[in-house]
């Protein structure tokens, strides 16, 4: 999942001209799901909005997580597609059961982006998501069922995928490294990381370290600047 924090209080809102076209970034999604092979799945279907009000119900019992206006509008996630994987997202407590059976509808992982992130930051919530994508095919079963039950499983796939969105705000929006850092770190509290959220804290703050040093961690900004390429776009 992606749910990047509303933009720090630190600063208010840069409206820089080389932030990265919301129709420029819909068509690189586009091209990245047929060519890694995932479902990019718009803000409308009606398997996200089960998925919604089963955030939504967990929340209420827990307190973790999202209310319903808040994952409708800024949550991302992803899914496997139908298969065992899919039908293990059921012994998760509480949402399981609706995960699965919106999971069972799409052949292939799949990735649902926020209204939100369309309209900005879609590109980092890509890269983001394809990160899950990749924990999906690498670890499946114990992957999946893991990241819904132990705090430790959820760190490791969060926290290092949210340097892809603060790459995308600091190089193309123009925020401050410290800026982007604080919205990541904010953007975790309702993962109900428990005592991991310690670790998920350094992780984040490790790579604002990096990208103060000018270094590109996984080489994503590269990727990202080579995706715009295809498109005829660059920054101004």
């Amino acid at each position: 999942t992606d749910a990047p924090s509303p933009p720090s209080p630190l600063k208010a809102p840069m409206s820089a001209p080389h932030s990265i076209p919301s129709d420029v970034a819909l068509r690189i999604a586009h091209r990245r799901a047929a060519r890694f092979g995932y479902s990019l799945i718009l803000p409308d279907h009606p398997a996200r909005e089960a998925v919604l009000h089963g955030m939504a119900a967990a929340h209420q019992i827990t307190g973790s997580g999202w209310d319903y206006a808040t994952a409708k509008e800024r949550v991302s996630v992803t899914l496997p597609g139908a298969g065992p994987a899919a039908d293990l997202l059921g012994t998760i407590p509480y949402v399981g059961s609706i995960l699965a059976g919106a999971a069972s509808k799409f052949k292939v992982p799949c990735v649902f982006p926020s209204p939100a992130a369309i309209r900005k930051g879609l590109l980092g919530t890509i890269f983001h998501e394809e990160g899950h994508v990749g924990d999906i095919r690498r670890g499946g079963l114990p992957w999946c069922l893991c990241y819904g039950l132990i705090d430790e499983v959820r760190v490791g796939a969060e926290a290092p995928c949210k340097v892809c969105g603060m790459i995308e705000r600091v190089h193309f929006d123009g925020i401050s490294v410290d800026e982007a850092v604080a919205e990541s770190i904010e953007s975790l509290k309702p993962y109900g990381l428990g005592n991991e959220f310690v670790t998920a804290e350094l992780i984040v703050r490790g790579n604002g370290e990096s990208l103060r040093r000018g270094a590109d961690p996984g080489g994503i900004l590269a990727e990202m600047r080579a995706e715009l390429a295809l498109e005829g776009w660059s920054p101004v």
